[in-house]
């Protein structure tokens, strides 16, 4: 078992590169085992002053089926301009249920990190995943 998590065992995984996924995007998680799952990103994003490209809004939502039995859940949104640079940082099975778990960076400013570990055991009724654990560090 994981030290200080003794019911996650590291299961199967699979770990995309660490990656900012734009508004628009759709990424396919479906684990081998699993069901069909999906993120989905929405939002908009804007140009600062100086040129650089920023987030008005972002929203990213896991999206697990397909027609009658399609289920959707939004983990998280920012509703603010942002400088921030919010990234998948892996996907897997990290409590060996065949379903998808996300480990990602939810910031909303260039100045911190927070990071939300979701795992799919522990979804309450009518969610996909569950948050188990976050962290925030901010610095300059």
């Amino acid at each position: 078992s994981l030290k200080f998590a003794p019911g996650l065992l590291g299961g199967p995984k699979s770990s995309p590169p660490t990656t900012h996924l734009p508004p628009g995007t759709t990424i396919d998680l479906t684990m081998e085992t699993g069901p069909e799952t999906h993120l989905s990103i929405s939002g908009t994003m804007m140009t600062f002053s100086g040129g650089d490209q920023g987030i008005r809004t972002y929203q990213v939502d896991i999206v697990q089926g397909q027609g009658q039995d399609k289920k959707r859940q939004t983990l998280f949104s920012i509703d603010k301009p942002s400088d921030g640079d919010p990234r998948l940082l892996w996907a897997g099975d990290l409590d060996r249920d065949g379903k998808v778990d996300l480990l990602y960076d939810v910031t909303d400013h260039y100045i911190k990190t927070e990071l939300a570990l979701y795992l799919s055991s522990a979804a309450k009724d009518g969610e996909l995943l569950g948050l188990v654990a976050s962290w925030l560090t901010v610095g300059c």
